[in-house]
């Protein structure tokens, strides 16, 4: 957030700054609060997910339209922020509709976990060649727009997986309702 807003949205230095902090440490904190509150609200957790992700794709392609106003681009990041921050502290609330088990949670966890965390692996060094990409063809907002579709196509698929949970959630509870 902070290279996006100093290079492209042409913020200050100390803005920015404040902005990534808000961002990294207080988004987080209020995410994983109040996401839990929010995913509760939906009668399948893959529901939230599907907004959730939904609301990422949706906002990323956004960015796109809103670099022109600053203060509306910086409003859309942080929406982006808030809703992936949320998706990380709930994504365990969905062990039950994928029919994990209790015997099988701590598996699935350590299985998940290697998946949920080996974007911090790959992600940082695609996300640089796109930025070394749009620096080498003098044209830096380039890299951060392919960043950004790269974000939305996530999302999407984030879209796409929420959709297959939430299939399997309601063929469980059907079963589950057979079964009584």
């Amino acid at each position: 957030m902070g290279t996006y807003t100093t290079r492209v949205l042409h913020v200050s230095p100390q803005l920015s700054s404040a902005l990534s902090i808000i961002r990294s440490y207080i988004i987080v904190v209020v995410a994983g609060v109040t996401g839990g509150i929010l995913m509760d609200k939906f009668r399948y957790k893959s529901q939230g997910m599907f907004v959730a992700f939904l609301s990422i794709a949706i906002f990323s392609i956004a960015m796109y339209f809103t670099s022109s106003v600053p203060l509306l681009c910086v409003v859309v990041t942080i929406v982006i922020s808030y809703m992936a921050n949320a998706i990380k502290s709930t994504y365990w609330s969905t062990l039950g509709e994928a029919g994990i088990s209790i015997e099988d949670t701590a598996a699935a966890i350590s299985i998940i976990s290697t998946i949920g965390l080996s974007p911090d692996l790959f992600v940082p060094p695609v996300i640089s060649r796109f930025l070394e990409y749009g620096e080498r063809i003098g044209n830096i907002e380039v890299g951060f727009n392919l960043m950004i579709l790269w974000l939305a196509v996530w999302g999407f698929l984030g879209v796409i997986a929420s959709i297959i949970l939430g299939k399997r959630a309601r063929k469980s509870t059907i079963k589950a309702k057979r079964a009584y």
